[in-house]
This record gives C-alpha cells, sequence and structure tokens, in this order.
C-alpha cells in the first residue's frame, strides 16, 4: 500500500462516472461529470474528513474492456424483524459482517476506463475493501471481455483475472488501517509481460488519504454537498 502520488498529479483533468453503493444492494448512478479532479485542487479527490464515504476508484490501462469487480465488507448492527437493534445478554450491541460487491464496467477509451463507486461509511462501518466477490484470493478479481465492438459498445465473450500478489485492504491490519472513512481507493489493472497471469495482466492498488484534503476549493466540495442532499432525502421521507 502506497500514497498514488504519480495518479495524483499525472492524471491532470479527470471525469470519474460515480455510483453510490448504499444498504440494501441499491446502485444509482449519476453524471460522470458529477466528480472531476483537477490539478491544483479545482474539486476534491477524496470525500475527506467532512463527507462519510469511502471512494473505490478502478482505472482500466490494458487494450480490452473489463468489469472490474468490488467487494466491500462492513460491519452491520443486528436488527430484529421490526427493525430494531438486538443486544446480546451483557447489554452488547450485536453486529455482523456483510459483504457487498459492484461491478464496475470499464472501455479502454480515455474517461470510460475511470471509475468509481461510493460507499456510506457512516452507521455502518467499511472494514475491508478489495477485488473478487469474496475476497479470497485466487478469485477473479476482473472480467476481461475478448470480443468487443467500439462502434457499437457491445462486448461478448472473456476470462476472468486474478489479482496475484494483490491483498485485501483492511481496517484492522496489524500495522494500522490500510485505509479510513474519508480516503480513496485505486486499483490499477494494466498490461505486463512479467505477471504470468492470464493476458499478462496486473493490478495495483493505492491510496489517496482523505485526512490530506484541502479545507477549501476552487470548485463546488462536491462529497459533502452529495452527504447533505442525502440527508435532505431522508428528512423528505420521514417528516
Amino acid at each position: 500500500m502506497s500514497t498514488d502520488r504519480w495518479y495524483r498529479i499525472g492524471r491532470g483533468l479527470l471525469a470519474v462516472g460515480l455510483c453510490l453503493a448504499g444498504c440494501g444492494g441499491t446502485v444509482t448512478f449519476f453524471n460522470p461529470s458529477f466528480i472531476n479532479a483537477f490539478q491544483g485542487g479545482y474539486y476534491p479527490i477524496t470525500p475527506g474528513p467532512e463527507a462519510a464515504f469511502v471512494l473505490v476508484r478502478v482505472v482500466n490501462e490494458t487494450a480490452d474492456p473489463a468489469d472490474f469487480i468490488v467487494t466491500i465488507e462492513r460491519m452491520v448492527i443486528v436488527e430484529d424483524g421490526d427493525g430494531n437493534p438486538q443486544y446480546d445478554d451483557d447489554g452488547n450491541l450485536l453486529t455482523t459482517k456483510e459483504l457487498q460487491t459492484v461491478r464496475l464496467r470499464t472501455f479502454p477509451v480515455a474517461l470510460a476506463n475511470d471509475i468509481g463507486v461510493l460507499f456510506p461509511c457512516a452507521e455502518s462501518p467499511v472494514i475491508r475493501i478489495g477485488l473478487g466477490e469474496n475476497l479470497l484470493a485466487g478469485e477473479p478479481a476482473a472480467f476481461i471481455y475478448e470480443d468487443y465492438n467500439p462502434q457499437t459498445g457491445v462486448v461478448g465473450g472473456g476470462y476472468g483475472v486474478a489479482a496475484e500478489g494483490l491483498n485485501t485492504l483492511s481496517y484492522f491490519a496489524a500495522s494500522g488501517p490500510n485505509f479510513v472513512c474519508g480516503d480513496t481507493v485505486v486499483f490499477r489493472m494494466f498490461t505486463s509481460t512479467a505477471s504470468g497471469s492470464a493476458g499478462n495482466v496486473k493490478f495495483q492498488a493505492f491510496l489517496q488519504p482523505g485526512s490530506e484534503q484541502p479545507g477549501v476549493f476552487a470548485g463546488p466540495s462536491t462529497f459533502v454537498n452529495y452527504a447533505q442532499f442525502l440527508q435532505s432525502q431522508v428528512r423528505e421521507d420521514n417528516p
């Protein structure tokens, strides 16, 4: 795990397709121009300390379309049939671990090769982030499509590839948290003849710490604005 200095400086202007993955598996997509990273801090590139999200971005630098299989594990409160939290005999709140998987499709053209998913992390803390449906070593981390028509965007058959040597990121890592709420995690997939994997594909993970986020931006503080929008929706649904 290393801080992605290269990614932050070298990409310049970057439009990120973003979707919200909330409790219950609901995924809502919105305009790719909603989040932009601009050299000089025009827009935020991490949720930062003011917005309770973890942003996971995936970057496809191969020549083929691919689905990244992004999975998080979160700690959720055990509830009864009426939605009331449950406690053990000592009065401790009961929690359980749940996996949530989102497949992010990328294409080998500018902007379409970079997309993200936003996970809320306030009420249900995110404790692990990785690639693969079960966060297990050796399982497919991405599915690469071999049959692709760039004119129509239609994809055909392909194969899965594992993220060899890429460990799942954990909040409870022995050396300290690999990420915290407010950070951005970036998974990069690229071609390397030294990888020895199917399609000569290799993966890397980078961290953009929310703690290093500037406090003021020339443009809107998009993550904070979106958090406020979600809170307003909750208030409207529960008068």
